[in-house]
């Protein structure tokens, strides 16, 4: 018998001296272990994979996605996504999550004009993960210059 859980990550917001908003969370569904090594990815452009895990079809899924609004001068812009420990809600369980790959990458943005970034990543699930929803922060690094 498969226990599922629901993923949600909540990006944060980080303000550079421009404008950041996210717009829509990185969501995974439900999902369970199955065998080691067991892990879950939504990717950039909105596609769901998963390698050792149950992922239950019905269950929805977003990729993430982010604008970025150059106000000061011309920008060229690189996302990253940082790797985090998603907790349960209500406590007494944790799973990794690995930031994955953005898109565009290495943009350039014009003085007040916004470009839309979308990105994704992969948790890692283990035996003993309970079942629940995981939530948690994921830093997203806007290098720029």
């Amino acid at each position: 018998m498969f226990s599922t859980l629901t993923i949600i990550i909540i990006s944060q917001e980080v303000l550079l001296s421009q404008t950041l908003n996210v717009t829509q969370a990185l969501t995974f569904g439900q999902v369970a272990y199955v065998s080691s090594p067991s892990t879950v990815t939504v990717s950039w452009n909105n596609s769901r994979t998963s390698s050792g895990a149950y992922v239950k079809s019905s269950s929805s899924f977003t990729r993430g996605i982010v604008t970025f609004r150059a106000s000061q001068r011309r920008k060229n812009v690189t996302l990253t996504v940082g790797n985090s420990t998603l907790n349960r809600v209500g406590g007494g369980g944790s799973l990794q999550f690995t930031g994955g790959t953005t898109s565009p990458s290495g943009v350039t943005i014009n003085k007040n004009s916004t470009t839309t970034f979308y990105f994704g990543g992969t948790i890692t699930l283990t035996q003993s993960l309970v079942a629940g929803n995981y939530t948690g922060s994921v830093a997203l690094t806007f290098n720029y210059n």
